[in-house]
């Protein structure tokens, strides 16, 4: 097995880790600004460890970019790689999102350990996280995806 396969698995099985987080983090956070709750340590834990695995699922993904034949045909032929979905998705769209989602959960998270009070916290978290769900979820592959079809995890190198 080479290396951007054992990356590609690393990176699909890393995803699950990192969505479950976010999908916790954020359901929480909307639980403690409408509960009226106080911020926890715990909230303070799970909203770093949520940022982290984001930031190395991200970290994957450069590396993978970069080693990916997708994206290597892209950048030998542009106008024709553009043309294939698949190619413009993981070249262009998935890259793109993606980068911007780990900076709505940086921005957020930052923003929320800042925040004068627990409220405030469990706000930004619950937006800001929010709004990076809906990003990785239109930009993630799947086998439901219109964009790039993939299986839920890959199993195998």
């Amino acid at each position: 097995m080479n290396f951007y396969a054992f990356l590609l698995l690393i990176h699909s099985w890393n995803r699950w880790l990192a969505v479950l987080a976010l999908f916790a983090t954020t359901l929480l956070a909307w639980q403690g600004w409408l509960g009226n709750k106080p911020y926890t340590k715990r909230d303070t834990m799970l909203r770093g460890a949520t940022v982290g695995l984001n930031h190395l699922q991200i970290i994957f993904g450069f590396v993978l970019y970069f080693q990916s034949p997708l994206v290597e045909y892209l950048r030998s032929d542009m106008q024709g790689g553009l043309q294939i979905p698949e190619v413009a998705f993981f070249g262009v769209v998935h890259i793109s999102v993606m980068v911007i989602a780990a900076l709505v959960l940086t921005v957020g998270g930052a923003v929320a350990r800042r925040g004068a009070t627990d409220a405030k916290k469990f706000r930004t978290v619950a937006i800001f996280f929010t709004i990076a769900i809906v990003l990785i979820l239109l930009a993630m592959p799947s086998p439901v995806s219109p964009f790039a079809e993939r299986p839920w995890m890959r199993l195998q190198f």
